[in-house]
Parts: C-alpha cells; structure tokens; sequence
C-alpha cells in the first residue's frame, strides 16, 4: 500500500488507527524524516470503513493491531495505544493486543509533522509539532 508522505488530519482516509507512543521523539530522527509522519503514526483501515461505522469492526482492529509489530515500532519503539478515528473523528482507544479500552471522549488525532531538508553538504533533520 502506498502512503503520501504529505499526512496531515485534513487528508487523512475515512477510517484508520494512529498508533500513539509511549515516546514523542523517535528513536531514530534520521530514518524518521525519510519514512515520513503517515507512515509512522496511521494503520489505514479505510477498506473496512462500512464495518466500522455499523459498529462490527472489531475483528478487523483486533487483526490489524496484532499484524502490527507487536506494539514496539522500529523507529519510535513501544506503542502506549491505538487510537481509532472515523471520518476524522476519534472513536475508541485499543491496546497493543487488539482489546478496546474505552472510548476516546477528549482524544485528539496526533498532529505532528516531519520533514528534511537538505543543503549543500550538511543535512538537516527537524521534528516540529504543530
């Protein structure tokens, strides 16, 4: 599946998880910036939009949140939850197993943004939230 690298809440797909780390830099700030925000933080689940809006989607979270490395990330390490959001709104909060938490009254979708840029021969990596 291809992702823009260009993720912020306005494009975001119809229905997807955003992983939410225990940490808010990443581990390795370099491979971040090249991989890009969408790619770190959104499990898309737009292709199971009609099950989740009628309220049966659980085995489809459930089986993506556990085909997703186990709650540890490679670049921004463990996972503190998976924050399900449909038409950008946030709709429940699941752990690292698949199990739902509770809903996700107050939760706002994440809005931090990388980018890189490179000038001549020293290269440049920022993390800025918004």
């Amino acid at each position: 599946m291809s992702h823009p690298h260009n993720y912020i809440p306005e494009n975001a797909p119809k229905a997807y998880l955003e992983r939410v780390f225990i940490n808010s830099r990443p581990r390795q700030i370099t491979f971040a910036g090249m991989v890009g925000a969408y790619r770190l933080h959104v499990l898309e689940m737009t292709e199971y939009y009609q099950p989740l809006i009628a309220g049966n989607g659980e085995p489809y979270i459930a089986n993506a949140i556990i085909n997703d490395r186990n709650g540890i990330h490679g670049i921004f390490g463990p996972i503190k939850h998976y924050l399900l959001i449909i038409d950008k709104q946030p709709v429940a909060i699941y752990d690292t197993e698949g199990r739902y938490i509770s809903s996700a009254e107050g939760e706002r979708p994440n809005s931090a943004a990388g980018y890189a840029r490179v000038s001549g021969t020293n290269a440049v990596l920022q993390i800025k939230d918004k």
